[in-house]
């Protein structure tokens, strides 16, 4: 998007359509998470991130990808993400005895970064390579693979509390992390975090392209 407009603030729209559907349907993703299936719910929203994905890399290799076209498939991706995360983080316990929790979080998280920091390197030979249709191929073909792990997982039903609605199970999980000092704390570091130091990633394209 930055070499095809020029414009720091594109690359800035297309980072906050990827980061703002956590902070606004975030929570309703909790909410599905302890009401239906999470096998199911993590299956539907890859699909529509694989689907996006593909969408994405065809663009790219029929020279079609636009800085519109791009924002609203990083949007979708994105409210894809923020219903089915919740559900990923919620399957350790289903997966892992309760003795071995912390260290399937500890793994988990590990993974998550390791992804964050490999990935972009990875990114940059294939792209210098084999152009951005190839690393977006790829990048859809890393969401068959979650869709693979996930499918043959057999997973105990969401324990919901009968007569509670969405809206209240969000305020109620509200509450709870108002009660709590721990998560209050880390929601308030994670919220400051997100809007004062991840943005960042915004400014790299145009940094590479002006500076260097």
């Amino acid at each position: 998007v930055t070499a095809q407009t020029g414009q720091a603030q594109w690359t800035g729209i297309v980072a906050a359509a990827g980061f703002l559907p956590n902070a606004l349907i975030g929570p309703v993703g909790g909410a599905l998470a302890d009401r239906i299936p999470r096998r199911r719910l993590l299956l539907a929203t890859t699909t529509v991130q694989t689907i996006l994905a593909g969408t994405l890399a065809t663009l790219a290799a029929q020279g079609a990808a636009r800085p519109w076209s791009v924002t609203l498939i990083v949007f979708g991706s994105g409210c894809a993400s923020a219903l089915g995360l919740p559900a990923f983080q919620a399957l350790l316990p289903d997966l892992v005895p309760r003795e071995d929790l912390t260290g399937a979080v500890a793994l988990s998280s590990a993974q998550w970064n390791l992804g964050r920091v490999i990935g972009p390197v990875l990114a940059g030979v294939v792209i210098s390579t084999g152009g951005y249709a190839w690393a977006f191929a790829i990048n859809t073909a890393s969401f068959v693979a979650v869709i693979l792990a996930v499918a043959p997982l057999r997973l105990p039903m969401p324990s919901r509390v009968d007569g509670e609605t969405i809206r209240s199970a969000i305020a109620s999980g509200a509450r709870f992390a108002v009660r709590e000092p721990g998560i209050r704390a880390a929601i308030v570091y994670l919220g400051l975090n997100s809007l004062l130091a991840a943005p960042f990633i915004a400014l790299v394209p145009a940094v590479a392209l002006q500076v260097f």
